[in-house]
Formats: structure tokens, C-alpha cells, sequence
């Protein structure tokens, strides 16, 4: 994805979260932020809460494979225990990667031959994605 595509996820997630900060995370307010994800985002397919995260990835060249909200956010069920995105990265990638999971106070760890990047609190993963977003412009691209 583009850094345009970021940008919007990140004001995507941002609008969300003034929205359920202004209902004091009901349950209804949740509900309709998950409505919202899923029809008119630009990631309707993943989780409100980690959406930005995944973009950011993608617009640092990395290819997210499956993520998860886990549990922080409302009583919908999810598959996972934590807030989670795993993915494929380039070693060229990694020094972004770890300044960026530093700075929002996640934690990363090797998942098979991918990455997966969690937190114990879903608004970390919009953190990250606003680290990543400050690193793009000083990351080198492989292959150019």
C-alpha cells in the first residue's frame, strides 16, 4: 500500500478513536466503529484498531499476512490473545521496524520464517503505525 493509503488509515483510526473516547468505549460506540471498519475503510477486512498498523507495514514494503485485535477492545471474541500483526519484512527493513515497536511500546518476536509485532493494548498498534510512518522516508527500498 501507498503512504496515501497510510495517511488515510491512520485518520481512519484517528476519527475512530476520538468517536469511542467521546462514548467512553460503550459497547454500542465499539460496535459502530466495527460497522464502520467493515464498510467504508480502507482496510475493511481487518480489525478496527490494528488496520493502520497493517498499512503502515505494507507501505514500509513489508507483507502482513494475518492480524488480530485480540481481546482490549469490546466483548467481540477474537482469535488471538493480544493485539497482533504478522508479517514478511526484508532485512533492510528491520532497523525501521525495531525504532518504530520501541517507540510505540510493542514487542516483536520471530513467528516461523515471518515477523509478528504485539501489544497489550490495542491503540499501541495505531503508535506503531505512526512510528512506521515517521521512518518510511528514511528507510532504503532493495532492489533500487
Amino acid at each position: 500500500m501507498t503512504l496515501a493509503d497510510l495517511d488515510r488509515a491512520l485518520a481512519e483510526e484517528s476519527d475512530g478513536y476520538a468517536t469511542l473516547e467521546k462514548a467512553g468505549f460503550s459497547q454500542a460506540s465499539i460496535d459502530e466503529i466495527d460497522r464502520r471498519q467493515a464498510t467504508s475503510s480502507i482496510v475493511p477486512m481487518v480489525d478496527f484498531g490494528v488496520g493502520a498498523a497493517v498499512v503502515a507495514l505494507s507501505a514500509l514494503g513489508c507483507v502482513p499476512v494475518t492480524s488480530c485485535r485480540g481481546p482490549t477492545l469490546g466483548a467481540q471474541k477474537h482469535s488471538q490473545p493480544a493485539p497482533m500483526v504478522v508479517f514478511y519484512a526484508r532485512r533492510t527493513q528491520v532497523p525501521a521496524l525495531m525504532q518504530a515497536v520501541e517507540s510505540a511500546d510493542c514487542q516483536i518476536v520471530n513467528n516461523g520464517a515471518k515477523l509478528e509485532i504485539y501489544a497489550d493494548d490495542v491503540r499501541k498498534m495505531h503508535k506503531l503505525a505512526l512510528a512506521i510512518r515517521v521512518r518510511i522516508d528514511k528507510t532504503p527500498e532493495d532492489g533500487k
